[in-house]
């Protein structure tokens, strides 16, 4: 006799959600905001590239051109965030709202803002962190190991949930109608990744990457999804990560 295994955290779960409001024509989104320099995804592999170790970053301030967080300039690299040093201007960027051009931003959300979040990401691989590199600590881990954070505009030591003041038509804003709040953050490589190529080689591969030096790094990478929640509305969006480490 076989006993089947799944996941214990596999069930029919719906996100239903209720509004006073009769009259809504459009619902909230949480929405990838890659409208500045600095929240762009990497432009080769499509993901936000966390660079595991002071080493993969930029040679840990060595001789050598082999890091990949820099350009040759000395201009970080878009959409490569620094795993160990957490230092740069690179993050994500999360905006929540009413995606229309059918009403105006300077509306306001009422009963549609979304305050609270819960955030999934694999603690094997990485941490949660604000963009001063703070790191948040985790609510729980599962028994697949992935950590559970629950964020809140209300939290005003570890804040990376803010409400979004700008009510203009600014390039710089993903939401095009009302807006509600923002998360902003940066990701943590855990120690396993920092200081061994363990999980690389068992759960990734390898690839080439444009370094410091104008030439091509080979490092080892593995893919990975950040998911995050709003609590209220339960609109999600899975956001794509790769963690990178120096070979050669």
């Amino acid at each position: 006799m076989f006993e089947a295994f799944t996941n214990n955290g596999s069930s029919c779960k719906h996100k239903l959600v209720s509004f006073d409001n009769l009259e809504l024509l459009f619902l909230p989104v949480v929405k990838l905001n890659e409208n500045s320099t600095n929240t762009k995804r990497h432009a080769t592999t499509g993901s936000f590239v966390i660079a595991a170790d002071a080493f993969t970053e930029d040679d840990d301030g060595g001789a050598t051109t082999k890091g990949v967080a820099t350009d040759q300039n000395g201009i970080e690299v878009q959409g490569v965030l620094r795993g160990e040093t957490l230092s740069g201007e690179n993050h994500i960027r999360i905006d929540q709202g009413l995606d229309t051009t059918e009403i105006s931003p300077r509306q306001r959300l009422g009963e549609m803002v979304e305050l609270d979040y819960t955030i999934q990401l694999d603690s094997r691989l990485g941490h949660l962190c604000t963009t001063t590199g703070d790191v948040i600590m985790e609510d729980y881990i599962d028994d697949d190991h992935i950590a559970y954070y629950t964020v809140s505009q209300a939290d005003t030591i570890n804040q990376i949930v803010t409400l979004i003041s700008d009510n203009t038509n600014s390039t710089l804003q993903a939401i095009q109608g009302p807006r509600g709040t923002k998360l902003e953050f940066k990701i943590k490589s855990s120690i396993d990744l920092q200081t061994s190529t363990f999980l690389f080689q068992r759960l990734g591969a390898e690839a080439g990457m444009a370094n410091r030096g104008a030439a091509t790094t080979t490092v080892y990478y593995i893919d990975t999804m950040v998911r995050i929640t709003g609590i209220k509305t339960g609109q999600s969006i899975d956001v794509p990560i790769r963690f990178v480490k120096f070979k050669s």
